[in-house]
């Protein structure tokens, strides 16, 4: 199971999670950061919004973190949620040894 996990870093926060055929599983105790960037799609402020108001996430310091596992559709709005901002999911989540989950899932 270890060889499935992957992770997602960057901005003083670190997340892990696994891909499934369901979508992208972020694991409790991850964080996502405090701000999410100007830029971002507007999804990405709600749905943030919206994991802090159900109690999936919570402030601690200066990040959030998941209380519990939460599935999103897709790693891109799983890392965007992490991140704070529009991220190309497929390539922000690596595995320990550093490997994309683009070059696991997609290349051949």
């Amino acid at each position: 199971m270890g060889d499935d996990l992957f992770y997602c870093e960057g901005k003083g926060v670190k997340a892990r999670g696994q891909y499934t055929e369901e979508g992208f599983v972020i694991f409790q105790g991850s964080q996502m950061v405090e701000e999410v960037i100007n830029s971002a799609s507007n999804w990405v402020s709600e749905k943030r919004e919206a994991l802090i108001a159900d109690g999936v996430a919570t402030f601690k310091t200066d990040h959030y973190e998941f209380l519990e596992d939460h599935r999103f559709p897709s790693p891109s709005q799983a890392a965007a949620v992490v991140k704070g901002g529009n991220t190309n999911g497929w390539t922000a989540w690596k595995n320990k040894k550093g490997i994309t989950l683009n070059k696991i899932y997609r290349s051949e």
